[in-house]
């Protein structure tokens, strides 16, 4: 929660200092892949970060910038109502990867000690 409250303090305070008579949108912005890396302006000790969002969080509003710059077509399809939450609409486009059972069955393997393993296999054993 600090972070929205900086996000949005930070807005408001840009906002007081840029006044407009058209209403602004407080979007959540989500970089571009890649993109300038070689320029001055980049290399510059002192530039600011664009991206307002935590990489790694699957924050709704994180995925929902994911959509919109990776996936618009899945994100409309969201926005009309056709899948029941964004995770599941994120699940679609493949930025939420799930796990089948076999790989859970082999990283739980990995984690059980030997006396795990053994009681394991004789229930397997038929």
């Amino acid at each position: 929660m600090p972070y929205i409250q900086t996000f949005v303090s930070k807005s408001l305070k840009w906002l007081d200092l840029n006044p407009s008579d058209q209403p602004v949108a407080l979007n959540v912005a989500l970089g571009k892949h890649g993109g300038d890396r070689k320029s001055k302006k980049f290399q510059a000790k002192d530039q600011v970060r664009v991206t307002k969002l935590k990489s790694g969080t699957m924050t709704t509003d994180y995925l929902l910038a994911r959509l919109a710059r990776d996936h618009p077509g899945i994100l409309s399809a969201y926005e009309r109502g056709e899948f029941k939450s964004v995770r599941a609409a994120t699940i679609t486009a493949e930025i939420i990867k799930l796990k089948s059972p076999l790989d859970c069955l082999r990283a739980d393997w990995r984690k059980a000690s030997q006396s795990e393993r053994v009681i394991a296999q004789s229930s397997l054993d038929v």
